[in-house]
C-alpha cells in the first residue's frame, strides 16, 4: 500500500515539474499558440491551427482556438516529449 502511494506521488509531481517548464518556456494565459499537425494523406504539408491559451490546470491548458473552439493539451505536446513538440509559441 506505501508503495502505491509513493507511484502516485512520484508521478504527480513530474506532471507538476512539466508544467513549471512549459511556464519557464512562456507558456502562460493569454499566449498565443500553434498547433502543428502532419497531413495523413502522405504529403509533406503540416495543418496549422492557432490559438490563444485560456487555462492552465494540473494535467493540461486549454487553448482558444482562432475557430471559436476549445483544444485541451498535455505539458509534454509543448515541451517536445510528445509528437515532436505539435504546440509552439507563436
Amino acid at each position: 500500500m506505501g508503495m502505491y502511494a509513493h507511484t502516485v506521488y512520484t508521478k504527480g509531481r513530474t506532471e507538476m515539474d512539466m508544467r513549471e517548464k512549459a511556464m519557464e518556456r512562456g507558456l502562460d494565459v493569454g499566449k498565443k499558440i500553434k498547433h502543428i499537425r502532419r497531413r495523413v494523406n502522405g504529403e509533406d504539408n503540416d495543418y496549422i491551427r492557432k490559438g490563444v491559451v485560456e487555462g492552465l490546470f494540473r494535467h493540461i491548458f486549454t487553448v482558444r482556438m482562432e475557430a471559436g473552439y476549445v483544444v485541451s493539451f498535455r505539458y509534454n505536446e509543448i515541451l517536445g516529449k510528445e509528437s515532436e513538440g505539435r504546440v509552439a509559441l507563436v
